[in-house]
């Protein structure tokens, strides 16, 4: 499933079926007129999914993920993009994700 939240803050979601690059814009479950988004208080930040498969280490008294001699403070990603919502909706897990926030605050 794709998954995008705009610069606007509103969670857009792929359906099968729709074109390629298309995403429909969510509707809150408590008030359908609203688009569901970061707006609200339930709304969590969208996670990348990490994968504990790589040697892991403390350094410097942090844990480390070693994948050859990359280090990352992360984990390494496995494209994988999570996000919590409210309990109506659960947490969706996204194989495709953007979030058009970011390039709006850089």
């Amino acid at each position: 499933m794709k998954g995008r939240i705009d610069s606007q803050g509103r969670l857009s979601i792929g359906r099968p079926g729709l074109e390629k690059e298309y995403t429909q814009i969510q509707h809150c479950p408590w008030r359908s007129k609203i688009a569901c988004g970061d707006w609200c208080p339930a709304f969590r930040e969208p996670e990348r999914e990490t994968t504990r498969m790589a040697e892991h280490k403390i350094i410097d008294g942090k844990l480390v993920w070693q994948m050859g001699d990359r280090i990352s403070y992360e984990g390494p990603y496995t494209g994988r993009t999570t996000l919590r919502l409210c309990a109506q909706v659960g947490t969706l897990t996204f194989d495709g994700f953007e979030d058009e926030r970011e390039a709006d605050n850089a």
